[in-house]
């Protein structure tokens, strides 16, 4: 492809090169707090990795780094956008190196070794070969490119790029909205309600103390109980439609939002695991991903699984690690102190969005809640994704982990901080009986547990080393 084709396409990525606004909806007015993240990430020489399921919002932070950049005096021509999945450059095979010569040449005008520093964003890293060499060889060369990359899926950030890229990439993991971020979108402040309530988590924990965090949540009451009724009605909307940002604006119009779900799963299937992985049977992904949907919270059996999908059990294994290496699933293992032990144990398989979720088992509607069974597991799920991002905030790792345990009863989560071990159990209703708490007090008895968490639909009290919490405030500590 000729210098000027690659820069007549590049060019319509980037209309600041001209004079012109970046379009609102490109950059949008709200910030979430990963953007005031990644601001301190501009001037680290080392390249940012973004990595985050599509449609999560990953190109709209981008465009909003790129507006700040440029409302910081930046020089337009010193800013560049490449939606590396563009058709075109991927049809003629056009490689990195190419487009950003053909940049510094055409447009820059200054060789690439000049002293004058260039921001590179990169969008959908994964559907380039190699991508990684390329960006170490001119790290290496210590030229003064600053790289933002985003990838849909962690392949893109594989093993082998993850060697090749060791010491010279720091790595951000972005999902969809979190309840706290759909409060705040929609105008709900709670101050730093989120981090009084982890300070007393954490505090709670580490001093195996409940009334620390019993305490903590008795202490921003006034401040969020008068926002109770908004809060709940969003906390609705969100166990029907999940966090993904394309639907905040929505409203009820839960027929439109299943619809969009849908088309999300089906581009997302043929994107990043068809044709990424070169998977030959799609009727395959679907079977199983409805099947982990309708069962998510529920132990899998993959023996009894693959002969259902009429698999092989290895190629099952390998279809999960799909979903999660696409951030569509996580799960849980059997907690035991013994590895083996929990090897022995089926794991646990758990839809990372309540909205994913619901449509993949035709349940995307008000339905979801006037039924008691179909709620409680929603909510099971809500928990275990806003559980999964406390941990990672509390003890950051690319692979957060939580467990589940079972005696003669269940109990839902196991959290571990720093060694200290907190059981909990998802009971969405507003009767919680002795015998709910019988699981919790079994692993407290057997661990040495210092306290234990029930999560409520609005029951608020404490009972002795058990504290029962409503979801609608335990959420918004995270």
């Amino acid at each position: 492809m000729e210098e000027i084709e690659i820069l007549s396409i590049i060019s319509k990525y980037n209309p600041w090169w001209s004079g012109k606004e970046i379009p609102k909806s490109q950059t949008l007015d709200f910030r979430r707090n990963f953007f005031h993240v990644l601001t301190k990430e501009i001037d680290k020489r080392e390249i940012t990795v973004v990595l985050g399921p599509r449609r999560v919002g990953k190109t709209v932070l981008m465009y909003q780094l790129i507006k700040h950049l440029l409302d910081k005096g930046v020089n337009p021509n010193n800013v560049l956008y490449i939606s590396v999945d563009n058709k075109e450059l991927i049809r003629n095979k056009v490689a990195i190196e190419k487009i950003l010569e053909t940049y510094y040449k055409l447009l820059v005008k200054k060789p690439m070794d000049s002293d004058e520093t260039v921001y590179v964003f990169l969008d959908e890293i994964q559907d380039i070969e190699d991508w990684h060499d390329t960006l170490k060889n001119l790290w290496d060369l210590k030229y003064r490119i600053k790289f933002f990359v985003s990838g849909s899926a962690t392949t893109a950030l594989s093993k082998g790029a993850m060697e090749s890229l060791l010491g010279r990439v720091n790595r951000y993991t972005i999902l969809s909205f979190k309840f706290s971020e759909v409060l705040d979108y929609n105008k709900i402040e709670l101050g730093y309600t989120n981090m009084k309530l982890r300070t007393a988590f954490t505090n709670s924990l580490l001093k195996s103390d409940p009334n620390i965090l019993f305490d903590g949540f008795n202490g921003i009451l006034g401040e969020v109980v008068p926002l109770k009724d908004k809060i709940e009605i969003f906390l609705n909307k969100y166990f029907i439609a999940g966090g993904y940002p394309e639907f905040l604006d929505s409203g009820n119009d839960y027929l439109l939002v299943n619809r969009n779900i849908l088309e999300k799963l089906k581009f997302t299937f043929y994107q990043d695991i068809i044709r990424f992985y070169k998977v030959r049977n799609a009727g395959v992904l679907d079977d199983l991903f409805s099947m982990v949907a309708s069962s998510s919270g529920t132990k899998i059996n993959i023996n009894k699984t693959a002969r259902d999908l009429n698999i092989q059990r290895p190629t099952l294994k390998t279809y999960l690690e799909y979903f999660k290496n696409i951030f569509l699933v996580a799960e849980t293992e059997f907690f035991s102190r013994s590895r083996r032990n929990r090897a022995l144990k089926n794991r646990k398989i758990y839809v990372l969005d309540t909205g994913i979720r619901n449509a993949s088992i035709g349940n995307l509607d008000d339905r979801v809640l006037g039924n008691s069974a179909e709620l409680g597991k929603v909510a099971e799920c809500f928990v275990f994704d806003h559980l999964m991002r406390l941990k990672f905030i509390l003890e950051p790792s690319p692979n957060p982990k939580l467990f589940y345990w079972e005696n003669k009863k269940e109990v839902d989560f196991i959290f571990e901080l720093k060694s200290n071990l907190l059981p909990i159990e998802v009971k969405y209703s507003n009767t919680i009986s002795n015998d709910d708490l019988a699981g919790i007090n079994d692993f407290i008895k057997t661990f040495k547990s210092p306290f234990g968490l029930v999560l409520s639909r609005d029951v608020f009290e404490q009972r002795g080393n058990i504290l029962i919490i409503p979801i609608w405030l335990f959420s918004l500590m995270i």
